[in-house]
């Protein structure tokens, strides 16, 4: 089968009727010109030119060749253009991973970042559990994921974005839900602290730490509901309290409320080393925290 430089040298002769400008024309020496096309006659088994000592003219199958090549090279270059944007990922579907722990406007920004003077980009969203990332990864079923902490694993490189402001959220029945001033990280001590992974993974210990940190001692209740929002909406039947961003949910029944201590949510990307996705610095550009990490 002819190759598309091939087609292109075929259609520089067809055009000029001549070797030495088809040459020139494609910045080839006229020996290779002559030889692509002999080589292509016989790839096809016919021959394309009648060629004498001063003319050089098409044959029947040259004159049918010169009608259909141009349209075939130009869908070819159609589709080339369509993979190289979808690699770029300026075009075509996007499928990254999300940790449960994010929120829907944490998503949508994240979704917005993507889709930067690309809006016809598809991003589709996977939630994932720590211990099914690193799996996600490298089977290619997301290019990259987006969580609270780097997974600690080989073969996996990630970088920081801007992180989110936490907010601390109760049941409407809770001692506190009608406090206006900020409640301070000491006065969680013994309270039962949602968290949606299990202790031993950097977010939750993250959170623990911080916690023990002002003198507070609490119990982690792992989420077994799948979503942020959906998780906050359990707190008032697990009489459980939660740290999370402001746009967690909008239950009537879940008060939000302000923590007198800044207290900030990390959000980062990752993605298996050495295939860095462009869809990255993307990202980094509209919501990074760190610069040049990762």
């Amino acid at each position: 089968m002819p190759d598309l430089r091939q087609l292109r040298v075929f259609l520089a002769v067809a055009r000029e009727l001549n070797f030495t400008r088809a040459a020139s024309a494609l910045f080839m020496t006229q020996q290779a010109v002559s030889k692509t096309i002999g080589q292509l006659e016989r790839d096809l088994g016919v021959p394309l030119f009648e060629r004498s000592t001063h003319d050089v003219s098409l044959t029947p199958a040259g004159a049918e060749l010169q009608r259909g090549a141009p349209a075939a090279l130009s869908m070819v270059d159609a589709v080339l253009e369509r993979v190289q944007r979808v690699a770029s990922g300026t075009a075509g579907t996007v499928e990254v991973g999300v940790s449960p722990a994010l929120s829907q406007g944490e998503r949508l920004a994240l979704v917005d970042a993507l889709r930067v003077n690309v809006p016809s980009l598809s991003v589709v969203m996977h939630e994932l559990r720590p211990e099914h990332v690193r799996a996600a990864l490298r089977d290619r079923r997301v290019e990259l994921m987006f969580a609270r902490s780097v997974l600690v694993a080989p073969g996996i490189d990630g970088v920081a974005l801007r992180s989110t402001p936490a907010r601390l959220y109760v049941p409407a029945r809770h001692r506190w839900a009608q406090r206006t001033d900020g409640v301070h990280l000491r006065e969680l001590d013994g309270e039962r602290l949602l968290v949606w992974n299990e202790p031993g993974t950097p977010l939750t210990d993250g959170l623990l730490r911080l916690v023990a940190a002002h003198g507070a001692t609490i119990t982690p209740v792992l989420s077994r509901a799948s979503g942020l929002g959906v998780s906050l909406s359990d707190l008032s039947e697990s009489d459980v309290v939660a740290i999370a961003s402001p746009d967690a949910t909008r239950d009537p029944e879940i008060v939000q409320l302000e923590i007198a201590e800044p207290v900030s949510l990390p959000v980062v990307a990752m993605w298996t080393r050495g295939s860095r996705p462009a869809t990255v610095d993307r990202v980094v550009a509209h919501l990074g925290d760190v610069p040049g990490s990762g």
